[in-house]
């Protein structure tokens, strides 16, 4: 009966090690998939955020050096105000990304990665000819 009990403890000793195994395999597949939805998000958001600042940019090339936010006749002035909104929401967007990333896999891994998506996008961007 001893042996049948010592048995017993190896398969459970067994079965727990591989369960351990697999289930850190399955953490890992999940944080790497997390991470990467999270890095193709900040890329999406670099690329609203540099586009939008590319716009506003042209359109005060365009009005002279001037942008009057008080300007009711600004023929631009719809057109303005979703570039600014596009840009400020990507930029929280982006930091919020950052914060969780860093949470995730550390400060500079959390900057590498925010970093890498900025390249990417600019990237993107000149070859989409999306500005």
């Amino acid at each position: 009966e001893g042996s049948i009990s010592s048995d017993f403890v190896r398969e459970v000793c067994s079965r727990a090690i591989a369960f351990n195994e697999l289930f850190h395999l399955w953490k890992d597949a999940d944080l790497s998939k997390l991470i990467g939805n999270m890095t193709k998000s900040a890329e999406q958001s670099w690329i609203a955020y540099l586009s939008s600042c590319e716009a506003l940019s042209y359109m005060l090339e365009v009005q002279g050096g001037s942008l009057d936010p008080d300007d009711k006749h600004d023929p631009l002035m719809s057109l303005r105000m979703r570039h600014e909104a596009s840009k400020a929401g990507a930029r929280t967007h982006i930091k919020r990304l950052r914060v969780s990333l860093n949470k995730l896999v550390g400060s500079e891994e959390g900057r590498q990665l925010v970093k890498d998506a900025k390249e990417r996008a600019l990237r993107q961007i000149v070859e989409d000819n999306i500005v």
